[in-house]
């Protein structure tokens, strides 16, 4: 009896010592940025077409903006009862600042009629490694074409990695 109370009260030791861990502080990141769209949409888009693309990253809503970095990506048209819907998939590719050389991976559907659209963060790389989270994207200006991205990037582990400031 006394050697089954041992064996329960050192389990039950080990276990809370691992409590802890379980209960570990995540970061969190907050980052917003302009996505500057230089997609030319004068050609006929169809359900299933695919395009790859890159455009800038800035500060503020101005082209002339600070640049952050870019988004480089695919986005298939997959929608074919009439409305609008893309499949993207992005990597937010930061050039500059603090976050220089990381990256955050997306993933998710874009209903473009709707006001706001979300995308999952599904990894990074460098600051963001390991990274989950959400993307909100708005529509800032259709004419240029102009697009708000606030991410919240959510990490459980925080890389020990130097970060330069360019």
């Amino acid at each position: 009896m006394a050697k089954h109370s041992i064996a329960i009260l050192l389990s039950s030791l080990f276990i809370i010592s691992l409590l802890p861990l379980a209960y570990s502080k995540q970061k969190v990141t907050n980052i917003r940025f302009y996505l500057q769209n230089q997609f030319n949409m004068s050609q006929p888009i169809a359900y299933g077409d695919v395009f790859a693309y890159q455009d800038p990253l800035t500060v503020e809503p101005s082209p002339n903006s600070t640049l952050m970095g870019r988004a480089q990506g695919t986005i298939g048209f997959t929608a074919h009862d009439g409305s609008f819907d893309l499949h993207m998939s992005v990597a937010y590719i930061f050039t500059s600042g603090v976050y220089n050389g990381s990256t955050v991976i997306a993933v998710g559907r874009s209903a473009v009629t709707q006001s706001v659209r979300q995308f999952a963060i599904v990894g990074g790389t460098g600051a963001f490694k390991l990274a989950g989270g959400i993307v909100t994207g708005t529509t800032y200006s259709t004419s240029p074409p102009i697009f708000i991205f606030d991410l919240e990037i959510i990490q459980d582990y925080v890389p020990k990695i130097e970060m330069k400031y360019v």
